[in-house]
């Protein structure tokens, strides 16, 4: 282990950034577009991130510059994340209180690993179904009560 590391393993690279700076793929001739991007925000979900934040990573990648000079990071994962951190927190600057920041690890690689990152991301992801769904609320409401879920 190296002398003050913590834990014996590579370090990655993320960054806390503002959502709204993101770049989001729309165009639906790009090869990076998903549809999912268009998908309508539920409630929960928005509201979730307004109480927690973006807890899971996004994956973006530098590509090109802004106008300002500073990097210009695409989405490539984590689009509905990102849009719905966008309304969580206006909705937070609207009750007085700080918008959270969104962590994004940082991609490397070229077009066609960007493209399989994106597919694969979201190919893999199994959801809970019904019972498992209520069996975790319960157990979160018996542990830490109503206000936590």
């Amino acid at each position: 282990m190296a002398s003050g590391q913590a834990i014996d393993a590579p370090r990655g690279t993320f960054f806390k950034l503002d959502p709204n700076e993101l770049v989001l793929i729309e165009d639906k001739k790009h090869p990076r577009y998903d549809r999912r991007v268009e998908l309508p925000l539920t409630e929960a979900f928005v509201m979730n991130l307004y109480n927690f934040g973006v807890k899971i990573h996004v994956k973006g990648r530098k590509d090109g510059k802004l106008p300002d000079g500073r990097d210009r990071i695409e989405v490539v994962d984590g689009r509905r994340r990102t849009r719905g951190l966008c309304e969580a927190n206006r909705r937070r600057v609207a009750d007085g209180l700080d918008p959270w920041l969104c962590p994004v690890d940082l991609e490397k690689g070229s077009d066609a690993d960007m493209d399989a990152l994106m597919v694969l991301g979201n190919n893999n992801r199994v959801d809970d179904d019904l019972i498992t769904s209520a069996e975790k609320a319960a157990r979160l409401i018996e542990l830490h009560g109503e206000e936590k879920t």
